[in-house]
């Protein structure tokens, strides 16, 4: 009753011109059980180096955001970790310009103009995403309607998929969106979003941190609850208190993935 994991085959018997038979069968069958334990045995490790790696980036970024005012190299570093536990080729930060209604590249990495601005109405990705707060997880951007070509047109960059999501204040406004481009190895998923969503609620503190959350935003909840983790209660405590909490539930989380 278990799954298919891998296939062993042997071909051409060696000696003499007999076909492989019953016997032949019951002699290979207990190295292909071997071979499975030998292969769980490598999943298995290779479970425990992600997660201690995982376990090195948040870390990292908890030492970022408690080590760090300077709100703009903050944001890059935070953003890097992001790109490395993803696996993305690039990232964008967008800040939300209400007064101007457009989104603004607040920091990135590729060849992004430094200084771009998109109209919150302009058809994208990331205006997509800031329009409606929902995440954006794209495989194929090109077949998809709401992708913007300009950039790649300028700069010869093909970009083939994203992950974006939104970021939220303490309010659960809308003030920036996040995205990744490109996974360097197979495609962008769901875990990677839930991730993502995580990093977002550093580089939500980092843009707000007037607005630490009273409350915990819609992702934020999603990912306690999905851990089974309490939600931050900020209501009563101090900017560096609740800082200091969200930073340690944000550590189990990424700690029990």
């Amino acid at each position: 009753g278990g799954q298919v994991a891998a296939v062993a085959q042997l071909l051409n018997r060696a000696k003499g011109t007999m076909l492989f038979n019953k016997e032949d069968e019951d002699i290979f069958a207990p190295f292909a059980t071997f071979a499975a334990i030998a292969l769980r045995n490598a999943k298995l490790y290779e479970e425990v180096v992600k997660n201690k790696e995982r376990t090195q980036i948040m870390l990292d970024a908890a030492m970022a955001l408690t080590s760090s005012s300077d709100m703009l190299p903050l944001l890059r570093d935070i953003m890097r970790l992001a790109k490395k536990l993803v696996d993305a080729d690039r990232f964008s930060l967008f800040s939300v310009d209400a007064d101007k209604h457009e989104l603004f590249s607040e920091v990135s990495e590729g060849a992004m103009p430094s200084d771009l601005r998109i109209p919150i109405e302009k058809i994208s990705i990331a205006t997509w995403v800031a329009r409606t707060g929902e995440d954006a997880v794209i495989n194929d951007a090109y077949n998809d309607d709401r992708f913007m070509k300009d950039i790649d047109l300028q700069t010869g960059y093909v970009t083939k998929d994203i992950l974006c999501t939104p970021i939220r204040d303490g309010d659960g406004k809308v003030i920036a969106v996040a995205q990744m481009v490109n996974k360097r190895q197979g495609i962008f998923g769901s875990e990677d979003m839930a991730l993502l969503r995580a990093f977002g609620a550093f580089c939500g503190v980092t843009l707000a941190p007037e607005k630490l959350p009273r409350n915990p935003s819609r992702a934020s909840s999603a990912m306690h609850s999905t851990r089974g983790l309490a939600p931050p209660d900020t209501a009563k405590r101090t900017g560096g208190e609740a800082r200091q909490t969200l930073l340690t539930q944000e550590y189990e989380y990424f700690s029990g993935l």
